[in-house]
């Protein structure tokens, strides 16, 4: 499962699409306020198998377009692919494959020619089993060369990560090599473009998992990678070009699988954002204006969470962040879901579960038009401890109101099982119904 924000449907907000492991990409709407409602799915052919999801302009249309990386269980050779599904209109998207190296595991939208025009980089694997990377050079007519290949030995590419690390204006990528336990570099800046130089060890590290790139102040960026088995934040900043400080270590949560790098706290340092699989959270670490980093807020999300997207998606010029959660069964068995985690809120970052679509569904038609507001399927019920006379089923907190305090409340019940006036259990499908009946009240 994977997760990725963008200009889906040319309305306000950034939306979210994720591919799921029901052969689809779902698709959820952002009214423009951080909250987002089922807009239907886009469908993946039988024979493919997500791996990872970038956004990014394909077309010349208003509309943003993904690109999925994908193993092809129907290729005589078992190579991947590379599906660009560019958008004809609102919510709407076809797919164009592109056959790449065997078994991608991630798709990353970077400039890495040098060119200005945005490419597509896909980690994978050669015919004869060592590492590559494929590159899908970008056009100024948004078509897409058939991808070149660079070789990378006996590395095994699981993540990716493209920045000009020694700002000589050439772009670099920093590959997380889980199965070898190590993290590589390989400079760009030869000719003719895409060239890039041999790999070289940055440091061996315990099943890294991601990688970022990221300015914290200093002359050149620094790396920053997540390693799995220590449950920590790795980040090697830079004394001077391609010469880096040894390694210094933050505890996260359990088993961290992504990481987003974002300046959420304002003061104008980037901050880190790591996913914590086994302990089902995100931590937030903190930099300071020299780029020290401290531990923030610890945010609980759905059940193992794998992926992370962060933008402001509520409009305030606040970065929030939103995880695609593996197996979370919020709405329901055999379902996947999406935390919507808002900044600025009490507490300062709040999660909201949005749905994704379940494993058994397949639908084939990607519907036309801006969704409305998804049906509620269950009555929120239980012993009111109300200081007032409740305004209606909807009214969580027993205020005699409907408003948007009552969809925080339930938000809060559904993560807390404590907030409001409810007895009864409350799920996910909750908020939903409760944003309906608020929305009804305006």
């Amino acid at each position: 499962m994977a997760i990725a924000g963008g200009e889906l449907n040319a309305a306000p907000g950034v939306d979210l699409a994720t591919a799921d492991e029901g052969d689809t990409i779902s698709l959820l709407a952002n009214r423009g306020d951080g909250v987002f409602v089922p807009a239907g799915y886009a469908a993946i052919a039988d024979r493919y198998t997500a791996t990872d999801i970038t956004s990014g302009r394909f077309n010349a249309g208003p509309i943003d377009d993904l690109a999925m990386s994908a193993d092809d269980t129907n290729s005589p050779t078992f190579a991947g692919a590379v599906l660009l599904y560019r958008g004809s209109g609102a919510l709407q998207f076809t797919p164009t494959p592109v056959t790449v190296g065997v078994f991608p595991t991630c798709v990353v939208r970077a400039d890495l020619t040098g060119d200005g025009i945005d490419d597509l980089a896909v980690c994978g694997t050669g015919l004869g089993g060592n590492g590559l990377i494929s590159i899908l050079r970008g056009g100024n007519d948004f078509s897409f060369t058939h991808p070149v290949s660079v070789p990378l030995g006996s590395i095994s590419a699981s993540r990716l990560a493209v920045g000009d690390l020694d700002r000589d204006g050439w772009p670099d990528m920093v590959i997380v090599d889980t199965d070898g336990n190590a993290i590589w570099i390989k400079y760009g800046g030869c000719e003719p473009q895409p060239c890039f130089g041999p790999p070289l060890l940055l440091a061996t590290s315990h099943a890294p998992t991601s990688v970022v790139i990221a300015d914290l102040g200093d002359t050149f960026p620094a790396i920053a990678v997540t390693s799995r088995d220590d449950g920590t934040v790795e980040v090697y900043r830079q004394l001077q070009s391609r010469v880096f400080q040894s390694r210094a270590a933050y505890a996260v949560g359990q088993a961290p699988i992504a990481l987003a790098a974002a300046d959420v706290d304002g003061n104008h340092t980037v901050d880190f954002l790591a996913v914590n699989h086994d302990s089902d959270d995100v931590t937030v670490l903190l930099a300071d204006a020299a780029g020290h980093l401290s531990l923030g807020e610890t945010i609980p999300v759905g059940h193992h969470p794998v992926a992370i997207a962060i933008a402001d998606l509520n409009g305030d010029g606040k970065m929030d962040f939103a995880t695609a959660d593996q197996d979370d069964e919020t709405f329901g068995a055999d379902t996947q879901s999406v935390s919507v985690v808002l900044n600025g809120t009490t507490p300062p970052l709040t999660p909201t579960p949005s749905p994704t679509r379940t494993l058994t569904n397949t639908p084939t038609v990607t519907p036309t038009g801006r969704p409305g507001t998804p049906t509620p399927t269950r009555t929120i019920s239980g012993s009111p401890r109300p200081t007032s006379t409740p305004a209606g089923p909807w009214d969580a907190n027993c205020d005699g109101r409907l408003d948007e305090s009552d969809i925080d409340t339930v938000i809060a019940r559904v993560f807390d099982a404590e907030s409001g006036c409810l007895l009864e259990r409350v799920t996910a499908a909750d908020v939903t119904a409760t944003v309906e009946a608020v929305s009804a009240v305006r």
